[in-house]
Parts: structure tokens; sequence; C-alpha cells
């Protein structure tokens, strides 16, 4: 980016700064910004704009921060934190299934006209009427298979059918995304609600404005499956604290599919070891219950309503007690789960069960 002035606002308040010609600049935030996310919008002198979002963890002096404006901007008190970034989206699978369509209407429209003009000639007058109801009956089809095939993923984007009402209902929702063995934020996950999306960085902090009962979508390019964080309440503003390991979700998502499937004695083989003293594999074989059937199996997501962390938990059909848990509270089917993990000592984690 050329030398140019460039504009920020934050909390209502403008900044003039200049880049150098490598685009990059320097800003000191007002160190009166009350804490929390804050969203701040960055203009160049020919009026290009981009969004990101800037969290203060407390009320400490502001440091300056440099980074060029087409990166991730970092901004921080007394030690720096990074923003996330926030991109706006759209499905273009969508768009592309839209366009192939009115490409093929507008060929065989087309063609009608020219069979007609061929049919007049002939004089055949009965062909006129033919040819548009053809080409009225393959519009049809084509259309109810572009609902049937991309329904269910325009859903994700768009309110459809008996949705409506209940999409018109949304909140504002703010928190991080914390690694539970570090208790620092969980970078490269990225998150989705409706048109915006954004990728954590070392923060973890994400912010949108318009979530929807659909809740927010959580990937990562390590996740075995995609993730729908669940509000637990209809209020119109809350804060979210979500504890993310690759591991663990990916965990999880094995314990989901092998229940499932109910395959319980290969879940016995993801039980804590001290669990596996207190039970043996037939045993836990009998009594296992689950939420899911094979029904979900091919669900490309699992939702999850809540995640927390537990300084000591007691697992008391066991008499078992352990440090350091973490819990995932899962929903499907009308229900709901808690699934209880402890780390392993070395890159997996056991189920608790």
């Amino acid at each position: 980016m050329d030398t140019n002035d460039t504009t920020t606002s934050s909390a209502n308040q403008a900044y003039q700064i200049k880049s150098d010609a490598a685009g990059n600049w320097n800003m000191v935030i007002d160190k009166k910004v009350a804490p929390g996310p804050h969203v701040v919008t960055v203009q160049d002198d020919r009026g290009n704009e981009t969004q990101a979002i800037m969290y203060i963890l407390d009320n400490g002096q502001a440091v300056q921060t440099q980074t060029p404006i087409q990166n991730i901007i970092t901004v921080g008190t007394s030690v720096p934190q990074v923003v996330d970034r926030m991109i706006s989206i759209t499905p273009p699978f969508l768009f592309y299934a839209l366009a192939l369509m009115a490409i093929m209407i507008i060929i065989l429209i087309i063609n009608a006209l020219r069979l007609n003009k061929q049919a007049k000639h002939r004089g055949k007058k009965k062909v006129h009427g033919l040819n548009y109801l053809l080409l009225a009956i393959i519009a049809i089809i084509m259309i109810v298979t572009l609902i049937a095939s991309f329904g269910y993923r325009a859903n994700r984007f768009w309110n459809w059918g008996g949705q409506q009402q209940q999409q018109n209902q949304t909140m504002e929702v703010s928190g991080r995304l914390i690694n539970p063995l570090t208790s620092e934020g969980a970078d490269g996950a990225d998150l989705v609600s409706g048109n915006t999306s954004i990728r954590t960085n070392v923060g973890g902090q994400f912010q949108f404005s318009n979530v929807t009962a659909d809740g927010i979508l959580l990937t990562h390019p390590n996740l075995l499956r995609a993730f729908a964080l669940l509000p637990n309440d209809s209020s119109a503003k809350q804060s979210w604290t979500i504890y993310f390991d690759v591991n663990l979700y990916n965990t999880l998502i094995k314990v989901i599919d092998l229940e499932a499937r109910g395959n319980n004695l290969t879940v016995y083989d993801l039980l804590a070891p001290q669990i596996k003293e207190k039970i043996t594999a037939d045993q836990y074989q009998s009594s296992a219950q689950s939420i899911y059937t094979p029904a979900d199996i091919n669900d490309q997501q699992i939702n999850l309503l809540q995640t927390s962390w537990l300084d000591n938990y007691e697992a008391k059909a066991y008499g078992l007690k352990f440090d350091k848990v973490v819990r995932l509270k899962a929903a499907a089917n009308g229900a709901t789960s808690d699934y209880y993990f402890v780390f392993n000592g070395t890159d997996g984690w056991w189920l608790i069960k």
C-alpha cells in the first residue's frame, strides 16, 4: 500500500494516522476505552474499509503496535492482544447453482424459439404450446432439484420455510476460545455466524451481533467434523467461554460415532485407566447409554451447548476424583448428554463416563 492517510475509529472515537510506504502504521488507543470487545473500522483515503475486533482485557496503559493494514491488527493494554479479523462471506455453491440453472433456462428458451420458428415454416402450429410446456416442466424439475440439493446447506446462510420466525430472533454474542491446557486463547479456528466469519488468533476473541438459534459454526482444518455452538438461553446479549482443543474435540467425535453405531466396547478403550480398574468392558457395554442413533452418523456437525472447566470432578458412579476436567455438553434428538475428559499427559484425552 502506498503512503496515505488512514482513519480508524474505536468506541465512537476517530483517529487520523499516516501509513508508510510499506503500509505500516502506529496507533495508541485511548486508555479510557472500556475493557471488552470493540469493532475497529479502518478506512483509507480512497474510502476502502476493513474491520477487526479489538479486545481489551484491562484498563492498563495502552501500548503502540504496528502492522500492515491488510493483515491482522494487533492492539493491547499492558500485554498486547491480537485482534481477530472479520471477513464477510457468501455461499458460492448456491450462486454457482443458480447461475447454471439460469444459463440452462436461457438455452432452453432460445432452443424453443428456434423450434417454433422452424415449425411455423413447416406449418406445424401445435408445436408452439408443446415446446413451452416442455420448457416449463424442465424448469420446474431444475428448481425442485436445486432446492433439494442445496436447501439444507443454504439454510445456514438464509432463512427457509418454517424456521423464518425462529431465525428472526438474534442475539449479540462475544467471548473467547480458550485452550484448556494452557488457559490461553485458542488460535486457528474459524467461527461463522450469518455472513460473518472470524478466524481466531492467539487472543481467541470473537464477537457476533446477529447470532440466531442455529448458533455459531466452529471449524478447524484438523477437526474431523464441524461443531455448532448453540445458545443456552434467549437473552439478547451473551458472553461465552469456549474451551477448545483439536485433539479433545476429535476424541469427542470418535466417542459419538462409536456410540451411534452401538460399538461401546471400543468406547471402553477410550476410558481413563482408573475407570477401567472399576468396571469391565462387558459391564460398560451393558450399561452404556447414548442420545445418538445410527441416523446421526452422517451428520456433518455436532451440536454443543456448553463447555466448562472443572478443577475437581467426582465420578460418583466409580467413586473416583479427577483434577482438571473439561466437560462438553452435547445435544441431539431432543436430548443432551455430558461428556467429561481428562488430559492423558501426552497428546490425547481420556473419557470419563
